[in-house]
């Protein structure tokens, strides 16, 4: 007897809070590789919105995420808990013993801490979408740090789909839903993307 599998329904799609595990070695591998390319100190806000903006993007290009993990409607937006646990075992490592990720130096400006990465992972070790989605990210997310902080917290609360996302998430008290962040997506480019929906629950 042949085994027939039924496709999910469109209509209500169940809810998708995470579509991969957080990855802390795909994440370590991207912020050192953005870092070294445009040699610059990341902060850990500027890190946790370059992870989010990364997954979201590859997301909505390929279906799936480059470091995985489920967003939390934090009050600074979107952020990766396990991201954020990560990075603090970074400064806390630094804070107590001046020791750094084998990636990165570490050094303080105005009593925060910046990560720099010691050198760059090979290109080859990202695909095309990846490279693609990780350029986007920091096209994003840098330039609106660079002129605000309010900027930053104004995209990503509510001037843009991730931050619509985020509101929806907030306002009802739970994790980023990704089709929340799919239907964001398609108001604000008038592209179909249902078909993501599909793909995220198989």
């Amino acid at each position: 007897m042949t085994e027939t599998r039924e496709m999910p329904s469109n209509k209500n799609p169940a809810f998708v809070g995470q579509t991969l595990p957080f990855n802390e070695f795909r994440f370590d591998d991207c912020m050192a590789y953005l870092s070294a390319k445009h040699d610059r100190e990341l902060s850990v806000y500027e890190m946790m919105k370059l992870h989010v903006m990364i997954d979201v993007f590859h997301t909505i290009s390929r279906g799936k995420p480059v470091i995985g993990g489920t967003f939390c409607a934090f009050r600074s937006g979107p952020v990766s808990r396990k991201a954020k646990h990560h990075v603090r075992e970074w400064l806390d490592s630094y804070e107590e013993g001046s020791e750094t990720p084998d990636m990165f130096d570490a050094t303080e400006k105005n009593a925060e801490t910046y990560f720099k990465a010691k050198e760059s992972p090979d290109p080859d070790e990202f695909s095309k979408s990846e490279l693609d989605a990780m350029n986007k990210a920091w096209d994003t997310v840098i330039p609106l740090l660079d002129e605000s902080f309010k900027k930053s917290q104004d995209y990503f609360h509510k001037d843009s789909a991730v931050g619509k996302a985020w509101s929806r998430a907030n306002n009802a008290g739970r994790e980023l839903n990704w089709n929340d962040i799919i239907d964001e997506f398609e108001r604000e480019t008038g592209r179909n993307h249902s078909h993501l929906k599909t793909i995220m629950q198989l």
